[in-house]
């Protein structure tokens, strides 16, 4: 089973991922910044170009490490990155090649977001997170479509009942 874990940064998807990955062993946390950092890649204060070249490694990289990987696979990336040039939508390809079996989405209310965003690279405001979040959340539902699978909506900080959604999609996978 391989699922797409989505969010907006800091809505809270990393540490929800680590979580579960320890309580269920049998579940591999594929960090796509992690992949891109090894890669030598940028990760903020990113060109429009720049962004995109780092979907294309990261697609590349994980795919490689897809196909070697015997586990269910939670992918934790995201479908908006937020340049300098403005937010960029993951391009619908992009995740072509990992089979995915479903979309898992992170929601935390923007104010949280804002909060834990304050003093980072990736400090926002409420409105900016606020239309971020629109942009994602309807992205999500336009790739689901397209793809034929299930969008799952998972509150941050929700752990019961991201366990159980994944539980159902490993489930259903085998």
């Amino acid at each position: 089973m391989i699922a797409f874990v989505c969010g907006l940064s800091k809505s809270g998807k990393s540490s929800m991922i680590a979580s579960l990955a320890k309580a269920m062993p049998n579940i591999l946390h594929l960090k796509a910044s992690e992949i891109l950092s090894k890669a030598g890649r940028p990760l903020y204060g990113l060109s429009r170009l720049e962004a995109l070249e780092n979907q294309r490694v990261f697609a590349e990289l994980a795919r490689k490490e897809v196909e070697r990987e015997t586990r269910s696979i939670l992918i934790d990336g995201h479908l908006l990155i937020e340049t300098l040039d403005g937010p960029l939508l993951l391009p619908d390809d992009c995740l072509d090649d990992l089979k995915i079996d479903a979309i898992l989405m992170i929601t935390s209310s923007n104010n949280s977001i804002v909060a834990r965003r304050q003093s980072t690279p990736m400090e926002a405001s409420l409105e900016e997170v606020a239309n971020a979040a629109e942009l994602e959340a309807r992205h999500a539902e336009a790739l689901a479509k397209r793809r034929q699978t299930e969008l799952i909506r998972v509150p941050s900080g929700d752990l019961a009942g991201f366990q159980t959604a994944v539980e159902e999609l490993v489930r259903n996978k085998k």
